[in-house]
């Protein structure tokens, strides 16, 4: 949790660390791949007030766009939900 909380830099840093068991302990690498394919999600309206601010609150508040709080994945970047 240090190494997610420490932002997107350092994840995609500890992600690539993982992958040199060249240079890297094997139990460190072991330990940090799980930031491949484990990241935590974050709540939705925080995607949602970010659509809003790039597009504007009447697509989402006047019904043209509903967006799925559950997200189909998420990653040290972005996250991932489903609209229509």
């Amino acid at each position: 949790a240090p190494i997610q909380s420490s932002g997107p830099a350092f994840i995609k840093f500890a992600q690539w660390a993982s992958t040199r068991t060249d240079i890297f302990p094997t139990v460190l690498c072991a330990h940090l791949s799980a930031l491949h394919s484990r990241a935590e999600t974050h709540p939705a309206e925080r995607s949602i007030d970010q659509v809003r601010a790039a597009f504007g609150p009447d697509l989402t508040e006047g019904g043209q766009l509903t967006i799925d709080p559950e997200p189909v994945g998420s990653g040290c970047i972005a996250q991932v939900h489903r609209g229509t």
